[in-house]
């Protein structure tokens, strides 16, 4: 249970941090025909165990069963924070908004015709400089699987930021049996 409340409060600030936005992660996806083996390679580079859920189920509308990916991706300044705001005391929260990098400037402009100093609109902070190419905040992706599959027919493994999901299955149809269950449909235009 404890777990639950920790990702819950994550997942709420995640979500203010990144304004709401889902984001859906890279999948591969490939079928092992000599084990009749449905694998899935998610990359979630930087997700812990702890800020992921893995759900099989059937959608409500659809009524296929499918593997529900969720969770959320911290950005280090995103973690940082989380964890300042869990730990009031700790440095992180105590060096206030002064811990910028770089000198606090004011800016003055030298009027042409009488030489006289005028001050600009206020101090300017040198934001630390950062790239960030990697997406973060919440994540979802909805995965097919076949209907019969059952929670002890997966394994789920989460290595150097891909998470494997191979899916035991029964073997495929065969073309004979694939063109039975194919249906076409009369299409007509209004």
């Amino acid at each position: 249970m404890e777990r639950q409340k920790l990702f819950d409060r994550k997942m709420r600030f995640v979500r203010l941090e990144s304004k709401g936005k889902v984001y859906s992660p890279r999948v591969d996806s490939y079928y092992e025909r000599q084990h009749s083996i449905l694998c899935y390679d998610i990359e979630l580079p930087g997700v812990q165990w702890e800020d992921l859920k893995v759900v099989l189920g059937y959608s409500s509308i659809t009524r296929q069963k499918s593997l529900w990916v969720w969770g959320m991706s911290l950005s280090p300044l995103w973690l940082e924070n989380f964890r300042s705001q869990a730990n009031p005391s700790s440095p992180a929260s105590m060096a206030g908004s002064n811990s910028n990098i770089g000198e606090s400037l004011r800016l003055q402009l030298v009027s042409a015709g009488s030489m006289t100093l005028i001050p600009a609109i206020g101090p300017i902070h040198h934001p630390m400089q950062r790239t960030m190419e990697r997406i973060h905040g919440e994540f979802y992706r909805l995965l097919s699987v076949p209907v019969q599959t059952r929670s002890g027919d997966i394994v789920i493994n989460l290595v150097n930021g891909i998470l494997s999901i191979a899916i035991q299955c029964k073997p495929p149809l065969t073309p004979n049996e694939l063109l039975v269950t194919q249906e076409e449909l009369d299409v007509k235009w209004r």
